[in-house]
C-alpha cells in the first residue's frame, strides 16, 4: 500500500470549477466521498470476490457499479459524499 491510502478526500473536494476566459459560470462539485479503512476493507474483499470474473484482468464498468451498490445501502451512516460507481474505481488505484 502506498503512503496515499490514508487520505480520505477526493480530487474532487476542491470547491466550485470557474470556467476560463471570464466567465462568471461556476459548477459546483459533488461532495467528496470520505473514505474509512472499513470501507476501503469491503471494497477490496468485493473485488478479491469479482476477480475471477474480471477475465482480462480489468473489472468492467458492471463490477464498479456493483461496488457502489454496497455502499448505497449504508449511505446514511458515512461520512462524505456518494461512493459512486468512478469514486469506487478511484479508491481502487489510490490503494493499489
Amino acid at each position: 500500500m502506498s503512503d496515499r491510502s490514508h487520505s480520505s478526500h477526493s480530487l474532487r473536494s476542491k470547491g466550485p470549477v470557474v470556467e476560463s476566459e471570464g466567465n462568471t459560470r461556476t459548477k459546483p462539485r459533488k461532495q467528496a466521498a470520505n473514505w474509512s479503512d472499513e470501507d476501503t476493507t469491503t471494497l477490496l474483499e468485493f473485488l478479491i470476490e469479482e476477480l475471477p470474473k474480471a477475465g482480462d484482468g480489468n473489472f468492467k464498468r458492471s463490477t464498479w457499479t456493483a461496488a457502489a451498490s454496497i455502499f448505497s445501502i449504508k449511505s446514511g451512516i458515512t461520512k462524505g459524499g456518494a461512493k459512486d460507481a468512478h469514486s469506487c474505481e478511484r479508491r481502487f488505484q489510490l490503494v493499489s
